[in-house]
């Protein structure tokens, strides 16, 4: 009797507290992953703003390199005063001489202005001055850069102008190797915090803090975010406070939420999943169009996915969301095959016409996306030229692993582009060294040339790069006869957009390319090739 007491009471005792411990548990992992993703997301988005900025005050001193050395004639001023109106991160553009600041797109100074000693020098061969106040700028705390007599200032807030959740969070971007802070935000000392182990890459827990690192080594940048404790403790407690009346009322209330809670959290892959395996993905063929001929020479497939009720889901949301779950070279084999299905018959009705797809940064650098590729092509007996693998800035994570599956792509007769140009991370080095074949001129600079936005002047420096380098060109978005003479004049062979059509399905493409090849048969120009 005693014995069977003793462990009816265990059994209730465990039936009582075993929830609770489940809830206790459950409040502590998700505040921590919900800090970790916030402090990731924070993180995420101060790099791209860093890198873009850093992309633009390269493009700047690539620009200003081309006039003599501390030159400050009225010609060099105008072309300061462009780049400081078109390129968004920056602040003020001007020429040094003996360590002194002697002109700017703000005018000229007779004394000059003394810069001091520079905070560093990076292997770029860039100077910094951090936190530099400017007599014609009183109450801006500006960070310079400074290459062959050529200065850039950045207003820090431009990139640290974030919506933090808690006054606590402290923000902050390193540069070089060892790390340097270049700028800081909030209540902790950023330097002390980088100088704990870290591969820059993950996160670490330390006593009072979590830091969350991000890492860009092409541009040697590095951003950081620091989630104090004592504000995770507070999350964790408004947790349990939600969680333990359900558990003490009845633990499988509580098991029912966890599984609910994790159903929704993973719900978008599994439906990726599952869409992939009904074949719910289609794709839409957006042309590419020549424009000296106006003819249409190509397509860029585009993956669409309509759920069976009836409600389209935007690429925007299931592609990143296939990324940070591995399913993206799922995707990618699956649009390999419906490409590689949809290509003969568009190179039946049009010889020399190319199809391009896109590829992630896993497809680029491993082998199995390729390999798959170039298998299908095979099997297909693709013409070389046919097929155009298309990459975004952000894809060249890893310059070696990347070039090494380009050169194998090449071998195989595959074109590669790089798409959305001028938005993303990489350094215009890493772009060179790579064997491109196109530049995609992104849509936010083609939107400038109609609106005569400040943005537009940075596009004739985009197109003479891509000249340098010996790219063919595509201009993305283009919707006006405006846009497409300026592109014409300044020697941008390709476009796409809305003025030549939208994304469109297979069918459709085909019943214009049909009627693209009348209208120059009887114009006596016969196929287009």
């Amino acid at each position: 009797m005693r014995k069977s007491l003793i462990l009816a009471c265990v059994l209730g005792f465990t039936a009582l507290t075993a929830p609770i411990a489940v809830a206790l548990y459950w409040a502590s992992r998700e505040a921590l992953n919900a800090e970790m993703a916030y402090a990731g997301s924070v993180a995420d988005e101060l790099l791209r703003r860093s890198v873009a900025a850093r992309q633009q005050i390269y493009l700047a001193l690539d620009a200003l390199g081309r006039a003599p050395r501390g030159d400050c004639s009225e010609p060099t001023l105008s072309l300061m005063r462009e780049l400081n109106m078109g390129l968004s991160y920056l602040k003020d553009v001007g020429a040094v001489r003996d360590g002194r600041l002697i002109c700017s797109s703000m005018g000229r100074y007779r004394q000059g202005i003394p810069l001091g000693p520079s905070d560093a020098r990076v292997s770029s061969g860039v100077q910094i001055w951090r936190d530099v106040v400017l007599p014609y700028a009183p109450g801006l705390h500006l960070n310079l850069f400074e290459h062959k007599g050529w200065v850039v200032a950045l207003h820090p807030d431009f990139v640290f102008d974030l919506a933090l959740r808690d006054q606590d969070t402290t923000v902050a971007v390193l540069i070089g190797a060892p790390p340097m802070v270049l700028q800081s935000r909030g209540p902790i000392d950023a330097a002390r915090l980088t100088r704990e182990p870290s591969s820059a890459s993950g996160p670490l827990e330390l006593p009072d803090h979590l830091l969350v690192f991000r890492h860009s080594p092409e541009n040697n940048l590095t951003t950081m975010v620091a989630i104090s404790r004592v504000g995770l403790h507070a999350r964790m407690g408004r947790q349990a406070l939600i969680l333990l009346p359900l558990a003490a009322i009845a633990g499988l209330l509580l098991v029912a939420a966890v599984a609910l809670a994790t159903r929704q959290r993973l719900s978008l892959p599994g439906e990726i999943r599952l869409g992939l395996k009904r074949r719910e993905f289609h794709l839409h063929y957006q042309p590419v169009v020549d424009l000296q001929t106006g003819r249409c020479v190509g397509a860029e497939a585009l993956l669409r996915w309509r759920r069976p009720a009836g409600a389209p889901m935007s690429p925007d949301l299931f592609i990143p969301a296939a990324e940070r779950s591995g399913l993206i070279r799922a995707i990618t084999a699956y649009v390999i095959d419906i490409a590689a299905r949809d290509l003969p018959v568009l190179l039946a009705q049009q010889q020399g016409f190319h199809l391009g797809i896109n590829f992630s940064a896993q497809d680029l650098e491993t082998e199995g996306s390729i390999t798959h590729l170039l298998q299908r092509l095979r099997e297909i007996q693709a013409p070389p030229g046919s097929l155009v693998v298309e990459i975004t800035e952000r894809n060249v994570t890893d310059a070696r692993a990347a070039g090494k599956q380009i050169a194998r792509l090449h071998d195989r007769g595959v074109q590669v582009a790089v798409d959305d140009f001028g938005t993303g991370h990489s350094s215009l080095s890493v772009l060179a060294g790579l064997e491109l074949d196109i530049l995609k001129i992104d849509k936010s600079f083609v939107d400038a040339i109609d609106a005569q936005a400040a943005a537009s002047l940075v596009l004739p420096h985009i197109i003479d790069m891509a000249k340098t380098l010996r790219l063919f060109m595509i201009a993305e978005g283009v919707e006006t006869e405006t846009q497409a003479d300026y592109l014409r004049e300044r020697g941008v062979q390709f476009a796409q957009g809305w003025l030549y059509g939208k994304p469109m399905p297979l069918d459709d493409l085909l019943d214009l390319l049909r009627t693209q090849g009348r209208a120059w048969a009887s114009r006596g120009h016969g196929l287009p090739v």
